[in-house]
C-alpha cells in the first residue's frame, strides 16, 4: 500500500516537472497599411558612420559591388519574412509587430521582433520604394557606430 502511494507521488511529480511547450508564435498577417512590406526588397547600399568610440567619427558606403555580395528581404502576405544573402536563404522568421506607424502617404516606421525573441530586432522606415532597415544585414554596435541599410522594392 505504501509502495502504491509512493509510485503515484512520485508519478504525479514527474508530471508537475515536465516542461511545457510554450505557446507557439503566431504571425501577424501584413494587412491594410502593413501590406507595403510584402514583396521583394533589395540590399543596394549602406551607409556606415563608426569611430565614435575612439573619438571620431568616420564614414564609408558598402554597396553589393564593394563587398562583393547581396542581400534581399522578402516579406509575405502571411506575416513571414525570409532573409537571403548571395541568393541563399539565411533565414525565415515569423513577424511580431512591436508597432507599425503611418506617419503620411507614403511613409512608415515599423518594429518587428522576428519570431517574437527580443533579441532578434528589426526595423526600419519606408517611403514609398525605398525601406531603410536596421539590423539587416549589417548592425550596429550602440554608441560606437551607425549603420542604415537601404533597400529598394523589386
Amino acid at each position: 500500500m505504501k509502495l502504491n502511494v509512493l509510485i503515484n507521488v512520485i508519478f504525479f511529480l514527474l508530471l508537475l516537472s515536465c516542461k511545457k511547450d510554450p505557446t507557439p508564435i503566431q504571425a501577424e498577417p501584413l494587412n491594410g497599411e502593413k501590406s507595403v512590406l510584402i514583396g521583394q526588397w533589395q540590399w543596394y547600399l549602406t551607409e556606415h558612420e563608426y569611430g565614435w568610440c575612439e573619438g571620431m567619427t568616420l564614414y564609408e558606403e558598402l554597396s553589393p559591388l564593394s563587398i562583393g555580395s547581396s542581400y534581399q528581404v522578402n516579406y509575405y502576405e502571411e506575416g513571414t519574412v525570409v532573409l537571403i544573402k548571395d541568393s541563399i536563404m539565411l533565414s525565415e522568421e515569423i513577424l511580431v509587430f512591436d508597432y507599425f506607424n503611418y506617419n503620411s502617404e507614403n511613409d512608415f516606421n515599423f518594429r518587428a521582433f522576428l519570431d517574437g525573441q527580443e533579441e532578434k530586432l528589426i526595423g526600419g522606415h519606408i517611403i514609398n520604394d525605398t525601406m531603410i532597415m536596421l539590423r539587416f544585414p549589417f548592425t550596429s554596435e550602440e554608441g560606437c557606430e551607425n549603420n542604415k541599410n537601404y533597400f529598394s522594392k523589386l
